[in-house]
């Protein structure tokens, strides 16, 4: 099993995708194998690639049964970066979305299926600790909180704190904080 790192915040536009995918980027480069995931409905990774929203197959299709595991992984340009995008989501099926990534054990098992070749899965999801993060933070074996370094960006780090000591006490004993990043820094 690859090692899964989710990257999350509380609070919205603290560079959380900007973060994810220069890690893939940057552990890919140096050697490791890295599967970028992206869990927000709102689809940031193929934004932020400029693909269009219903542009790539992708992990939406994959829970809709339209396609197989190893049609929903993107290989990039980057020869060890591969990307599992949102996928193909009408807004109207967010909610539905949503529901599958928080059942137990659907996200798990869609990770299991599309893992195999690498070594780290890092997942990407919509700020907020709702339901997507919450499953995320199940399945996963580390979190990053990316936060922007100003004062009313403090009170959202003891919130994810709290929602991620309430996932390994009741739902995942093996998730551990990997760490806290200050973005947005300004010297």
């Amino acid at each position: 099993m690859a090692t899964r790192i989710v990257i999350a915040s509380q609070k919205g536009g603290v560079g959380k995708t900007t973060v994810a995918l220069h890690l893939a980027l940057a552990l890919a480069e140096r050697g490791r194998s890295v599967l970028l995931v992206d869990l927000d409905p709102q689809g940031g990774i193929g934004l932020s690639l400029a693909r269009g929203d219903a542009e790539l197959k992708g992990l939406a299709d994959l829970l809709m049964g339209q396609i197989k595991p190893a049609e929903a992984v993107v290989q990039t340009h980057v020869p060890k970066l591969s990307l599992l995008p949102r996928g193909r989501l009408d807004p109207v099926d967010t909610c539905d979305f949503e529901q599958a990534l928080f059942a137990p054990g659907v996200l798990e098992g869609t990770l299991r299926d599309v893992e195999g070749a690498f070594d780290l899965v890092l997942l990407d999801t919509p700020s907020g600790m709702g339901m997507i993060t919450r499953g995320a933070l199940r399945a996963a074996s580390f979190v990053l909180l990316p936060f922007q370094a100003a004062s009313l960006s403090l009170r959202s780090i003891s919130q994810a704190l709290r929602v991620v000591e309430h996932v390994k006490t009741s739902e995942n004993p093996d998730l551990a904080l990997l760490g806290i990043l200050p973005t947005m820094a300004n010297r």
